[in-house]
């Protein structure tokens, strides 16, 4: 396999030579410009016929017409791209109302954890008022305390406000005007 590169190599290389003698053979002042770079990078025509290029050929470009596209395939183009476009949106809908479920159930669960802690704070506060509570009952029985029980003789007794004139509520409803008589009939 090694010697296949080699034996490729020493041929370029021996194309390249001939091109540069064949290019030795004209005088330095006789070769155009374009001849003298062509001959220095091996593209000079002999070098391209010692390659098995054909000269003549090699450099020439043929302009293509281009065929009309058919309307069917015009057609069949601009539907390829509407639904391209369609597969697009769709596809960022669905990205959107995928984010959107995955939101709403995180802030679902959010709430549901914060509902779950109000609900153990209100039964704590439950416990704990429930808790005064019976303090409060035990310690007002405690003799100890200097508390005594309702007695009516006890009781003190304030005398009632004077009575205020009754106010008229003012209507709520605006007054409407009459309608103006139209013919009924003509």
């Amino acid at each position: 396999m090694a010697a296949a590169p080699r034996s490729e190599h020493s041929h370029r290389r021996s194309s390249l030579a001939s091109a540069s003698e064949a290019s030795a053979a004209k005088p330095w002042r006789s070769q155009t410009r374009r001849e003298a770079i062509a001959a220095r990078l091996g593209n000079s025509p002999a070098a391209r016929r010692a390659r098995g290029v054909d000269p003549e050929r090699s450099g020439v470009v043929r302009s293509l017409q281009p065929k009309p596209i058919p309307r069917w395939l015009t057609a069949l183009l601009w539907l390829q791209r509407g639904s391209a476009m369609g597969t697009l949106v769709l596809a960022a809908a669905v990205l959107v109302a995928y984010g959107w479920t995955v939101y709403l159930q995180d802030r679902w669960g959010q709430e549901y954890e914060r509902l779950e802690v109000l609900q153990k704070q209100e039964r704590q506060l439950i416990a704990a008022n429930e808790a005064l509570k019976n303090q409060m009952a035990q310690q007002a029985e405690d003799p100890t305390t200097g508390l005594l029980p309702p007695d009516p003789s006890n009781t003190i007794f304030l005398a009632p406000a004077p009575e205020r004139p009754a106010v008229k509520p003012k209507p709520t409803t605006p007054e409407l005007e009459p309608l103006p008589r139209r013919p009924v009939g003509y």
